[in-house]
């Protein structure tokens, strides 16, 4: 057999990791686990170095601290079917 040579194409990686479609699709799996979570989590989307990034977060410190104390936020994740991979 032939050896097989392949090169990513790093430029257009990275357009297809930040464009709106990949945003828009972040949006929805952050809202999808922040419902899960109930109230007093929020959802922020943006743009990294690479690629776009998503994030759940407590709006609060006694969220934060019932989320630390019975893992709400991994629970959510797991609730809304996708997982830390």
């Amino acid at each position: 057999m032939a050896d097989v040579e392949f090169k990513l194409n790093m430029p257009g990686l990275n357009e297809l990791m930040k464009s709106s479609a990949m945003q828009a699709h972040l949006q929805t799996c952050c809202t999808t686990v922040q419902q899960a979570a109930g109230d007093g989590h929020g959802t922020r989307v943006g743009i990294g170095t690479w690629a776009a990034i998503g994030n759940v977060f407590a709006e609060d410190a006694k969220t934060a601290y019932k989320d630390y104390d019975n893992k709400g936020l991994t629970r959510a994740l797991s609730a809304a079917g996708l997982s830390m991979k």
